[in-house]
């Protein structure tokens, strides 16, 4: 193609739909926020973690804390699974190869990849000052453990979360705080 002054025109290609990522409502994320730090009747924790699993885009949320000796985790609160996914949990050897062991034992957020139709996951470990206490292992629809704002969901409320848990049976008087899980 000539333009009007005789030199030719280049092909230019149509845009391309810029791709979607799903976004963390914000305001939503810092109200579950809030109402993990005023938690004072973990009765209402099971509501919270159904709002945290919506920030998420996650289907099931579980957090697990650390057993007296570090060699375990137990599930201490879910959200999205029904009573005999539950009870059938059990606990994780802290040394598995899994996400959530990987999580607890490295304090660094872990990722499972979803794949054909199945979903993937984050674990994000309860990190507080003298170690990693636990873990909020999410499993995420639609690829959001791929989506950084998601990932960074996920580690804001595993921090919210690591407050509220206490220290471990086994450390001194001086160091202990109250636990509310």
């Amino acid at each position: 193609a000539q333009t009007a002054s005789g030199s030719a025109a280049a092909s230019v290609p149509p845009p391309q739909p810029a791709a979607v990522t799903p976004g963390v409502e914000i305001q939503g994320l810092a109200a579950v926020c809030t109402d993990l730090a005023r938690l004072t009747d973990t009765s209402r924790l099971p509501g919270i973690l159904e709002r945290a699993a919506v920030a998420l885009d996650a289907s099931g949320v579980v957090v697990w804390i650390s057993d007296q000796d570090g060699a375990a985790l137990v599930p201490i609160a879910t959200h999205g699974y029904p009573a005999s996914v539950i009870s059938r949990m059990g606990t994780l050897r802290a040394d598995g190869q899994n996400a959530t062991a990987a999580a607890f034992r490295t304090g660094l957020l872990q990722t499972v990849p979803s794949s054909a139709g199945l979903p993937g996951a984050i674990a994000a470990p309860l990190l507080a000052s003298v170690g990693c206490r636990g873990v909020m292992a999410a499993e995420v629809r639609q690829g959001a453990e791929k989506h950084p704002a998601r990932l960074a969901a996920a580690s804001i409320l595993a921090a919210q979360l690591a407050a509220l848990v206490g220290p471990a049976a086994s450390e001194s008087a001086d160091d202990r705080t109250s636990a509310l899980l």
